[in-house]
Protein backbone atom coordinates (compact mmCIF):
# COMPACT_ATOMS: atom_id res chain seq x y z
CA UNK A 1 0.00 0.00 0.00
CA UNK A 2 1.31 3.52 -0.83
CA UNK A 3 1.77 6.18 1.07
CA UNK A 4 -1.02 8.40 0.04
CA UNK A 5 -3.39 5.74 0.49
CA UNK A 6 -2.01 5.20 4.08
CA UNK A 7 -2.48 8.93 4.30
CA UNK A 8 -6.06 9.17 2.98
CA UNK A 9 -7.37 5.77 5.42
CA UNK A 10 -5.86 7.01 8.41
CA UNK A 11 -7.92 10.39 7.03
CA UNK A 12 -10.79 9.29 6.30
CA UNK A 13 -10.93 7.33 9.80
CA UNK A 14 -10.10 10.28 11.88
CA UNK A 15 -12.68 12.61 9.95
CA UNK A 16 -15.47 10.37 10.66
CA UNK A 17 -14.08 10.31 14.49
CA UNK A 18 -14.03 13.54 14.50
CA UNK A 19 -17.85 13.54 13.67
CA UNK A 20 -18.90 12.18 16.36
CA UNK A 21 -16.17 13.78 19.26
CA UNK A 22 -17.69 17.42 18.14
CA UNK A 23 -21.32 15.88 18.33
CA UNK A 24 -20.09 14.73 21.75
CA UNK A 25 -18.66 17.80 22.78
CA UNK A 26 -21.89 20.15 21.80
CA UNK A 27 -23.76 17.40 23.62
CA UNK A 28 -21.86 18.43 26.46
CA UNK A 29 -21.80 22.07 25.79
CA UNK A 30 -25.90 22.00 25.41
CA UNK A 31 -25.89 20.15 29.02
CA UNK A 32 -23.48 22.50 30.75
CA UNK A 33 -25.50 25.99 30.07
CA UNK A 34 -29.40 24.00 31.07
CA UNK A 35 -30.48 25.43 33.83
CA UNK A 36 -27.89 28.13 34.47
CA UNK A 37 -30.04 31.23 34.09
CA UNK A 38 -32.51 29.91 36.74
CA UNK A 39 -30.25 29.11 39.30
CA UNK A 40 -28.05 32.92 38.68
CA UNK A 41 -31.44 34.62 38.87
CA UNK A 42 -33.07 32.83 41.94
CA UNK A 43 -29.75 33.75 43.73
CA UNK A 44 -30.05 37.67 42.77
CA UNK A 45 -33.25 37.54 42.74
CA UNK A 46 -33.05 35.99 46.55
CA UNK A 47 -31.48 38.86 48.47
CA UNK A 48 -33.95 41.42 47.04
CA UNK A 49 -36.96 39.55 47.88
CA UNK A 50 -35.20 38.51 51.59
CA UNK A 51 -34.89 42.10 52.46
CA UNK A 52 -37.40 43.28 51.16
CA UNK A 53 -39.83 40.41 53.09
CA UNK A 54 -37.96 41.49 56.55
CA UNK A 55 -38.26 45.12 55.57
CA UNK A 56 -42.23 44.60 55.03
CA UNK A 57 -42.07 42.44 58.32
CA UNK A 58 -40.97 44.83 60.34
CA UNK A 59 -42.76 47.08 59.28
CA UNK A 60 -45.73 45.68 60.01
CA UNK A 61 -44.28 45.27 63.62
CA UNK A 62 -43.50 49.52 63.74
CA UNK A 63 -39.80 48.70 64.05
CA UNK A 64 -37.29 50.33 61.11
CA UNK A 65 -35.12 48.41 59.58
CA UNK A 66 -31.61 50.19 60.50
CA UNK A 67 -32.97 50.07 64.07
CA UNK A 68 -32.10 46.49 64.60
CA UNK A 69 -29.56 46.09 61.78
CA UNK A 70 -26.93 44.26 64.31
CA UNK A 71 -29.92 41.39 64.76
CA UNK A 72 -28.85 38.36 62.99
CA UNK A 73 -31.64 36.79 60.25
CA UNK A 74 -31.79 34.23 62.97
CA UNK A 75 -33.61 36.54 65.74
CA UNK A 76 -36.20 37.23 62.62
CA UNK A 77 -36.64 33.86 61.26
CA UNK A 78 -39.61 31.86 60.11
CA UNK A 79 -40.31 29.30 57.12
CA UNK A 80 -39.89 32.54 54.25
CA UNK A 81 -36.82 33.77 55.53
CA UNK A 82 -35.38 30.28 56.05
CA UNK A 83 -36.71 29.45 52.11
CA UNK A 84 -34.93 32.69 51.00
CA UNK A 85 -31.84 31.55 52.58
CA UNK A 86 -32.10 27.76 50.92
CA UNK A 87 -32.35 29.64 47.54
CA UNK A 88 -29.83 31.61 48.07
CA UNK A 89 -27.22 28.85 49.16
CA UNK A 90 -28.43 26.66 46.45
CA UNK A 91 -26.98 29.72 44.28
CA UNK A 92 -24.03 29.52 45.93
CA UNK A 93 -23.92 25.79 45.36
CA UNK A 94 -24.62 25.55 42.12
CA UNK A 95 -21.71 28.26 41.00
CA UNK A 96 -19.11 25.65 42.62
CA UNK A 97 -20.42 23.22 40.14
CA UNK A 98 -20.56 25.17 37.30
CA UNK A 99 -16.91 26.30 37.89
CA UNK A 100 -15.66 22.49 38.56
CA UNK A 101 -17.95 21.44 35.39
CA UNK A 102 -16.46 24.74 33.37
CA UNK A 103 -13.07 23.57 34.15
CA UNK A 104 -13.62 20.10 33.50
CA UNK A 105 -14.85 20.92 30.35
CA UNK A 106 -12.23 23.75 29.34
CA UNK A 107 -9.14 21.28 30.21
CA UNK A 108 -11.22 18.39 28.30
CA UNK A 109 -9.02 18.49 25.25
CA UNK A 110 -9.43 15.22 23.10
CA UNK A 111 -11.53 17.32 20.63
CA UNK A 112 -8.13 19.29 19.86
CA UNK A 113 -5.77 16.56 19.66
CA UNK A 114 -8.11 15.15 17.18
CA UNK A 115 -8.43 18.42 15.25
CA UNK A 116 -4.55 19.15 15.36
CA UNK A 117 -3.98 15.48 14.11
CA UNK A 118 -6.14 15.92 11.30
CA UNK A 119 -4.75 19.35 10.40
CA UNK A 120 -1.52 17.57 10.04
CA UNK A 121 -2.79 14.83 7.70
CA UNK A 122 -4.14 17.25 5.64
CA UNK A 123 -0.89 19.06 5.23
CA UNK A 124 0.82 15.96 4.60
CA UNK A 125 -1.70 14.82 1.67
CA UNK A 126 -2.20 18.11 0.17
CA UNK A 127 1.87 18.30 -0.22
CA UNK A 128 1.88 14.51 -1.47
CA UNK A 129 -0.45 15.89 -4.31
CA UNK A 130 1.19 18.79 -4.95
CA UNK A 131 4.36 16.68 -5.97
CA UNK A 132 2.18 15.09 -8.39
CA UNK A 133 0.26 17.39 -9.64
CA UNK A 134 2.06 18.15 -12.79
CA UNK A 135 1.90 14.47 -14.09
CA UNK A 136 -1.97 14.33 -12.64
CA UNK A 137 -3.19 17.32 -14.74
CA UNK A 138 -2.26 15.44 -18.04
CA UNK A 139 -4.50 12.92 -17.41
CA UNK A 140 -8.05 13.37 -18.28
CA UNK A 141 -9.43 11.45 -15.54
CA UNK A 142 -7.79 13.49 -13.00
CA UNK A 143 -8.12 16.88 -14.28
CA UNK A 144 -11.54 17.42 -12.94
CA UNK A 145 -10.57 15.45 -9.82
CA UNK A 146 -7.77 17.47 -8.84
CA UNK A 147 -9.78 20.32 -8.66
CA UNK A 148 -12.21 18.72 -6.48
CA UNK A 149 -9.85 16.96 -4.63
CA UNK A 150 -8.06 19.98 -3.32
CA UNK A 151 -11.51 22.20 -2.86
CA UNK A 152 -12.45 19.01 -0.36
CA UNK A 153 -8.96 19.56 1.72
CA UNK A 154 -9.25 23.12 1.98
CA UNK A 155 -12.87 22.93 3.06
CA UNK A 156 -11.50 20.07 5.86
CA UNK A 157 -8.62 22.78 6.74
CA UNK A 158 -11.12 25.98 6.68
CA UNK A 159 -13.60 23.44 9.35
CA UNK A 160 -10.51 22.45 11.55
CA UNK A 161 -9.28 26.07 11.97
CA UNK A 162 -12.82 27.30 12.42
CA UNK A 163 -13.49 24.47 15.40
CA UNK A 164 -10.02 25.74 16.88
CA UNK A 165 -11.43 29.29 16.89
CA UNK A 166 -14.54 27.93 18.54
CA UNK A 167 -12.71 26.42 21.08
CA UNK A 168 -10.59 28.89 22.11
CA UNK A 169 -13.27 31.26 22.58
CA UNK A 170 -14.99 28.86 24.45
CA UNK A 171 -11.80 28.76 27.58
CA UNK A 172 -11.14 32.85 26.80
CA UNK A 173 -13.52 33.82 29.72
CA UNK A 174 -13.94 32.22 32.95
CA UNK A 175 -16.34 31.77 35.87
CA UNK A 176 -15.98 33.18 39.24
CA UNK A 177 -14.69 31.55 41.82
CA UNK A 178 -17.01 29.31 44.15
CA UNK A 179 -15.67 32.21 46.93
CA UNK A 180 -16.09 35.31 44.96
CA UNK A 181 -19.88 34.22 44.60
CA UNK A 182 -19.88 33.29 48.30
CA UNK A 183 -18.44 36.80 48.70
CA UNK A 184 -21.36 38.41 46.71
CA UNK A 185 -24.13 37.10 47.72
CA UNK A 186 -24.07 34.29 50.16
CA UNK A 187 -25.99 34.94 52.99
CA UNK A 188 -26.65 33.21 56.17
CA UNK A 189 -29.00 33.13 59.42
CA UNK A 190 -25.83 34.11 61.28
CA UNK A 191 -25.14 37.09 59.45
CA UNK A 192 -26.75 40.35 60.74
CA UNK A 193 -29.74 42.63 58.82
CA UNK A 194 -26.92 45.46 58.33
CA UNK A 195 -24.79 42.27 56.23
CA UNK A 196 -27.68 41.47 54.20
CA UNK A 197 -28.06 45.75 53.03
CA UNK A 198 -24.61 45.15 52.29
CA UNK A 199 -25.16 42.39 50.64
CA UNK A 200 -28.23 44.38 48.51
CA UNK A 201 -25.53 46.40 46.75
CA UNK A 202 -22.60 44.59 45.97
CA UNK A 203 -24.48 41.53 44.71
CA UNK A 204 -24.99 43.15 41.38
CA UNK A 205 -21.32 43.64 40.05
CA UNK A 206 -21.74 42.35 37.34
CA UNK A 207 -22.45 38.51 38.50
CA UNK A 208 -25.37 37.65 36.61
CA UNK A 209 -23.97 39.57 33.56
CA UNK A 210 -20.62 37.81 33.99
CA UNK A 211 -22.96 34.38 33.86
CA UNK A 212 -24.95 35.45 31.00
CA UNK A 213 -22.03 35.99 28.92
CA UNK A 214 -20.85 32.86 29.76
CA UNK A 215 -23.92 31.04 28.51
CA UNK A 216 -24.49 32.69 25.64
CA UNK A 217 -20.19 31.85 24.39
CA UNK A 218 -20.76 28.51 25.38
CA UNK A 219 -24.11 28.30 23.60
CA UNK A 220 -22.42 30.28 20.22
CA UNK A 221 -19.64 27.88 20.62
CA UNK A 222 -21.92 24.58 20.39
CA UNK A 223 -23.68 26.62 17.24
CA UNK A 224 -20.49 26.97 15.66
CA UNK A 225 -19.11 23.27 16.10
CA UNK A 226 -22.56 21.95 15.14
CA UNK A 227 -22.36 23.84 11.88
CA UNK A 228 -18.50 22.88 11.43
CA UNK A 229 -19.24 18.62 12.17
CA UNK A 230 -20.78 18.45 8.26
CA UNK A 231 -18.32 15.75 6.94
CA UNK A 232 -20.85 13.61 4.62
CA UNK A 233 -19.49 15.20 1.51
CA UNK A 234 -16.23 15.45 2.52
CA UNK A 235 -16.11 11.75 3.55
CA UNK A 236 -17.59 10.56 0.18
CA UNK A 237 -14.51 12.27 -1.36
CA UNK A 238 -11.49 10.97 0.72
CA UNK A 239 -13.38 7.60 0.30
CA UNK A 240 -13.05 8.33 -3.96
CA UNK A 241 -9.58 9.59 -3.23
CA UNK A 242 -8.61 5.98 -1.42
CA UNK A 243 -10.09 3.83 -4.18
CA UNK A 244 -7.59 6.21 -6.72
CA UNK A 245 -4.76 6.54 -4.41
CA UNK A 246 -2.89 3.44 -5.55
CA UNK A 247 -2.75 4.73 -9.31
CA UNK A 248 -2.44 8.78 -8.14
CA UNK A 249 1.33 6.73 -6.23
CA UNK A 250 2.53 5.72 -9.30
CA UNK A 251 2.54 9.23 -10.87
Amino acid sequence: MGKLKTSLENAGKLVKNMDKSIAGQVRKLAAFTKDTDAWVRSGSAGIDELYLYLSEKLKRKGVTFKSVENDTIKDHLDSNVANYLKGIEFTVRSAADFSASFDTLAGDESVDRDLAALDTMLDDIADQIRKKRKKLLQSKKYKAKIAVYDKTLQELKDQVAASKRSLKQMRKDKPPSPAKVRQLISITEANTLRDLAVALTRKNEGLYKVYNSLVLNLNQTANEMRQHSEFAGHIKVLNDMIDQAEEMDQA
